[in-house]
């Protein structure tokens, strides 16, 4: 009985910093190009962000997504 409550517990404690660390990730801030053909997310640092010739924007991951950047850069997020 007690592993069972021990099992339990650390199952509940994990759900619930899958779902903040989740949250929180949505909520971290990236880089957009703001070209036409700009379709990643990048960090601050990105050698393909430098490629940009355009505007650079900075939004979080869920305006990423909604905004067509739905995918995280293949150089800076690997």
């Amino acid at each position: 009985m007690k592993n069972l409550k021990l099992f339990l517990t650390l199952t509940i404690l994990s759900t619930v910093l899958i779902v903040f660390a989740s949250t929180a990730n949505q909520e971290s801030k990236v880089y957009v190009c703001l070209s036409g053909t700009s379709y990643a997310y990048h960090n601050k640092y990105c050698k393909g962000l430098r490629k940009c010739t355009h505007k650079i924007d900075t939004v979080t991951i869920k305006q990423a997504t909604k905004s067509g950047h739905g995918k995280a850069c293949g150089y800076c997020y690997r």
